[in-house]
């Protein structure tokens, strides 16, 4: 962790400190080695959070947002309550996701927190990348921004862990755009925006992507419109054959009966 309280106060690690853990009153120790970042570890014990985690691509992300937005304890009403990497003036948690995630894990986030964004670390196995950019090749362009995937997403390891979740996810590779996932009516669709401009709406609630989203959605609902209208004119057409076929039928039954 980042912070500890000492004396009621949020601290960063320095060496020889000690202090207390915000979520669960234990005490903890700085830890100020030379191989790792520094931060605050538990006496004798994990982290309290189980959800926890932290690496040097968390502490990236998590600087570009005002230190006291960081590592906020969020509580239930049940009495439950975790460390949320950064939580916005607007309400908004972001989560910033490194290692592995299990489904269940998933879920059971995006009900504590409500009102979250994922964002994704791409950079951790080699191949996300290569197989996203050929699943977007082999999308339907929507613009030059938004594409509809086709198929299953086997192939993909990273669409297929997280295009089921019910909050927005970014999958970041460490370049100048990120990568959104959004779900709509059983289709997938990918859409990039640049990172700069993520990180300035969620910092202000201004910027570019104040008319991006909106028009993402809009794409997607009239894509979705399109082919909902293409699978009824089909319907339709397949209907007319049927019938047509049927009429022909009947009709070449009636002149075989005339014949008698």
């Amino acid at each position: 962790m980042r912070f500890a309280l000492i004396n009621g106060q949020r601290q960063e690690a320095q060496p020889r400190l000690r202090g207390t853990c915000p979520a669960c009153g234990d005490p903890m120790v700085a830890r100020c080695g030379n191989v790792r970042i520094r931060h605050w570890a538990h006496l004798g014990r994990l982290v309290c959070d189980p959800w926890w985690e932290e690496t040097s691509w968390h502490r990236d992300w998590k600087a570009q947002f005002p230190v006291e937005w960081q590592e906020l304890v969020q509580h239930a009403p049940s009495g439950e309550k975790h460390i949320a990497d950064v939580k916005t003036e607007r309400g908004y948690v972001l989560e910033f996701q490194h290692s592995p995630l299990d489904p269940q894990e998933r879920r059971a986030r995006e009900d504590f927190y409500q009102r979250m964004v994922w964002v994704i670390d791409g950079t951790r196995r080699s191949r996300d990348r290569s197989q996203l950019l050929r699943a977007v090749e082999d999308a339907t362009t929507i613009s030059s921004e938004i594409w509809r995937l086709r198929g299953f997403l086997d192939d993909c390891a990273f669409l297929r862990d997280w295009h089921g979740s019910r909050t927005q996810v970014v999958f970041d590779f460490g370049e100048d755009v990120l990568w959104f996932v959004f779900p709509a009516n059983g289709r997938v669709y990918i859409a990039t925006f640049p990172r700069g401009g993520f990180i300035e709406f969620h910092r202000t609630g201004a910027g570019e992507f104040v008319q991006f989203y909106p028009k993402l959605v809009q794409a997607v609902t009239a894509d979705i419109a399109r082919e909902q209208g293409l699978l009824v004119r089909q319907q339709a057409q397949q209907q007319t054959l049927v019938a047509s076929g049927f009429q022909r039928f009947m009709a070449r039954r009636q002149r075989h009966r005339s014949r008698f």
